[in-house]
């Protein structure tokens, strides 16, 4: 472990609320202290959670790992029309 660390993820880029800017910052940060796993918070509104997922994917790339939280805001029915639609970001 002190050799190759432990594998952590972070969930200071996904915030709600957080600018465009930020969001990219954050995310950028956590790359370069070699985080691979980056989670983010949903159920603000669908644009929101789209718009923010996709900068994050885009700032974190394919091959590092994208996890989401809706921390309970949704239905059964949200969460399965959501996490459809943001498949696309291969979470």
């Amino acid at each position: 472990m002190r050799e190759h660390g432990f594998p952590a993820y972070t969930t200071s880029v996904g915030w709600l609320g957080y600018s465009e800017a930020k969001l990219r910052r954050l995310c950028r940060e956590g790359i370069a202290r070699g985080l691979s796993h980056f989670k983010i918070q949903l159920g603000a509104s669908v644009g929101d959670d789209t718009r923010r997922t996709q900068i994050v994917r885009d700032e974190i790339g394919e091959y590092r790992k994208l996890m989401m939280d809706a921390n309970q805001v949704w239905d059964g029915g949200q969460t399965i029309a959501s996490m459809q639609r943001l498949a696309a970001f291969e979470p």
